[in-house]
């Protein structure tokens, strides 16, 4: 909170922080108890808003306790909430940002927070990141699980996805009307960040910021069955028990990559290719997911090569593509040494001949 008002501090006008504390435990009651925040109006419990300084005002909502969420449905609740409220107070005009931006307790932001471009089109911005600690520590799960990150983007960018994009809740900057678009975020209690990127994206542009970088603290947990905390504390108990670090063979990608040019290339010209002449890895993955069936279907519905191309990349969605990834990584590709991947292997034609 003490760095959210010091980017507070450089906007013009005020700054409303929406926080939902949600949790169980005892633990997570007296962290609210210990926030001791000045309010200013109570309203219907759990709402109360609170003054921290002249520049930032923070609505709090106590979800502990009594007011604790139902099962599997937590961090992606919190945001719902939050996100929610902004669009409400966005929509009756007691706003005058079009964005929100959503963020955890383990991340400090920096003074520049505020500070991003206002593009048309765009329907969220990514912080870059790192974890780190607040007193500069390093953390070696996190660096390797950060690596995987980093390389799993980059390697859905050379394959030309247009999800080639970070999906940290906690680094989100999102256009309240694209929000309304989509309905919101996902009630889920993981991975609702990637679901909600999976929709904005295809209503508007994703946009990856150079800067300001946000510090994440490291932690491992596992409040929820799958992403950073679990990824780490997964990676932490391997490497104890003397286990390589394995990631996604580089040739998965090279997959991708010959499959969204196949696709797109038969998005202008049906004749240019022929999707059924396959290597049976690839011909195997695509008929499982019906790729083929939904090329057919843009040629059917979709009269220009733009609406066809982006009728494949609708259907073809950060989900499939993960899909995609994971098939032929547990048919064909088994997961390589991280070494081994960083450093790059020899391509293997593994699309269409």
């Amino acid at each position: 909170l003490r760095a959210l008002v010091r980017a507070a501090d450089t906007t013009r006008g005020k700054t409303l922080c929406v926080l939902v504390l949600n949790g169980e435990t005892e633990a997570a009651a007296q962290t609210w108890d210990a926030l001791s925040l000045t309010t200013l109006v109570t309203g219907p419990e759990p709402l109360s808003l609170c003054a921290i300084s002249k520049t930032l005002d923070v609505l709090c909502v106590n979800r502990t306790g009594d007011f604790a969420f139902p099962k599997k449905q937590g961090v992606g609740l919190a945001r719902k909430i939050g996100c929610d409220i902004a669009l409400r107070l966005f929509a009756e005009n007691q706003l005058d940002a079009s964005t929100v931006h959503t963020t955890d307790a383990d991340v400090q932001v920096p003074l520049e927070y505020f500070e991003i471009p206002a593009v048309e089109g765009v329907s969220a911005y990514l912080y870059p990141f790192r974890h780190r600690d607040l007193e500069g520590g390093r953390d070696t799960d996190h660096d390797l699980y950060e690596g995987f990150l980093q390389y799993y983007v980059e390697r859905l960018r050379r394959a030309g996805s247009p999800y080639a994009f970070h999906t940290i809740g906690s680094t989100l900057a999102i256009s309240l009307p694209h929000y309304a678009l989509i309905r919101g975020f996902p009630k889920r209690e993981a991975a609702e960040d990637f679901y909600l990127l999976n929709k904005l994206a295809k209503v508007g542009r994703i946009e990856s910021l150079k800067s300001p970088l946000l510090n994440i603290r490291p932690r491992p947990s596992d409040r929820v069955p799958f992403g950073t905390g679990q990824a780490t504390g997964k990676l932490s108990a391997a490497l104890q028990r003397g286990e390589a670090y394995r990631v996604y063979d580089p040739r998965v990608f090279d997959c991708l990559g010959q499959w969204i040019q196949a696709a797109e290339s038969y998005c202008c010209n049906r004749n240019a290719v022929d999707l059924e002449n396959a290597t049976d890895a690839f011909e195997d993955v695509v008929e499982t997911l019906g790729g083929y069936h939904a090329l057919r279907v843009a040629w059917q519905t979709r009269s220009s090569e733009p609406d066809r191309i982006r009728h494949f990349h609708t259907w073809f969605d950060a989900f499939r593509t993960l899909r995609f990834i994971h098939l032929l990584s547990e048919r064909y590709f088994q997961k390589v040494l991280w070494s081994a991947a960083i450093t790059g292997q020899k391509p293997l034609l593994c699309g269409l001949e």
